[in-house]
């Protein structure tokens, strides 16, 4: 018994530390290949959500930058697993008459392995000044399919009485998943989580409406200083949002106006 104990206990370490580096390595592949650069250009330390100036202007500018055409460089995909333990027994997992979902999936009151998720990305270029970030993603624990962050772009660039604009439209399907710095809530600290451990039950709204809603919002950058953005959201339909794997869905009165003001230096 003690030889199996450790045997766990080594698996979840294992399992952890994949977790940790798969979930944080947010570097797409496919932007690496379409650049040519190395994901350190991008991404601080080389991993994490958290973007270096070149980052933000190549999300800034759409996703278009790089020289390399082949549509398979576009590609890229990531699978998470975890081991959760908790200090109590949750008498919830595995409870149909709390969580259906979960008791259809066999989880025990305590000491779960998982596969969390499996994700396929398109990044990159999709045509000229146009390109976008796609998430598909397979929830292992609500067994169930969905269109993740998601942030198609358009941009371009002028000067224009002897000021730079880089200026755009994002049509995105998460509140702050287009956010230029990477820090607000979709791509916010902490970036892993058991999705079989209790979390934090309050927060502001704009961090629970994950993907059930769609938008649109116009920015732009003036001499790589100022940034201003605005636009609105609504929900999708309550049978879209059953269709991508939601069992609570949500529902707006009218459309959610959405604006941002950041000043860098």
């Amino acid at each position: 018994m003690q030889t199996l104990r450790t045997g766990l206990y080594l698996l979840a370490a294992i399992l952890l530390l994949g977790v940790f580096f798969s979930r944080s390595a947010q570097a797409l592949p496919s932007f690496a290949r379409q650049t040519g650069m190395a994901c350190a250009m991008c991404h601080t330390q080389a991993f994490g959500p958290n973007l270096t100036s070149y980052g933000r202007q190549f999300k800034l500018n759409g996703y278009t930058w790089g020289s390399n055409d082949s549509i398979l460089s576009r590609f890229g995909g990531m699978a998470m697993g975890s081991f959760t333990n908790t200090k109590k027994d949750n008498p919830e997992l595995g409870n149909r008459e709390v969580d259906p979902a979960l008791a259809n999936r066999h989880f025990n009151a305590n000491n779960n392995l998982a596969m969390d998720e499996a994700s396929a990305f398109f990044g990159g270029r999709v045509f000229k000044n146009m390109g976008a970030f796609v998430q598909l993603t397979y929830d292992g624990v609500g067994s169930a399919f969905a269109l993740d962050n998601t942030d198609i772009r358009i941009a371009d660039e002028q000067d224009w009485l002897g000021q730079n604009f880089v200026y755009g439209v994002s049509f995105n399907n998460n509140p702050t998943v287009q956010d230029l710095w990477n820090t607000t809530p979709v791509w916010g600290f902490p970036y892993v989580g058991s999705p079989l451990a209790n979390g934090p039950s309050a927060g502001p709204a704009i961090s629970a409406f994950e993907t059930q809603l769609g938008g649109a919002t116009l920015y732009s950058m003036i001499n790589d200083m100022l940034f201003l953005e605005a636009g609105a959201y609504t929900n999708f339909a309550r049978y879209a949002q059953k269709g991508m794997g939601y069992r609570d869905t949500i529902k707006l009165d009218g459309a959610a106006p959405y604006w941002r003001i950041a000043l860098q230096k």
